[in-house]
């Protein structure tokens, strides 16, 4: 089971290596992308401006609580599948996830970065880890 869950998880660095030159083992991301990606984050900031009464710290705060919350039912998910259960996976699709990429830019606008440069250099970093272990076409 362990290996197979293994191989799952190295599938994605998989289909992104086959993806990448051997000369420069990087990834460039389309700018559209990453103005859509600037986008996003402009829309939460101004979304929170207008619903969120929480800021700064407490708003914060509050954000992680949202986020652990969120773990929580993942992790429920996972569990419910080791027992050889199958869960439904909606509540994850139609809550979850959308929540998790909100929270994202909720710190990222906290942080005041451009989280599509940040998530860019993020992969590229990992591409060159993984890239010692896997060779890349």
């Amino acid at each position: 089971m362990l290996m197979k869950f293994h191989y799952f998880c190295l599938f994605p660095v998989l289909f992104i290596s086959s993806l990448l030159s051997t000369d420069n083992n990087k990834i460039e991301i389309p700018s559209e992308v990453l103005v859509s990606m600037l986008e996003m984050q402009k829309i939460q900031r101004e979304y929170d401006e207008d619903f969120w009464f929480n800021r700064d710290f407490e708003k914060f705060r509050h954000v992680l609580l949202h986020l652990v919350d969120d773990v929580g039912k993942i992790a429920k998910y996972c569990e419910t599948k080791e027992h050889g259960k199958e869960p439904d996976p909606s509540e994850l699709i139609n809550k979850v996830l959308p929540d998790l990429l909100m929270h994202t830019l909720q710190f990222s606008n906290a942080f005041e970065i451009d989280l599509g440069e940040k998530y860019e250099a993020r992969i590229n970093s990992n591409i060159r880890k993984i890239s010692n272990t896997i060779p890349i076409k």
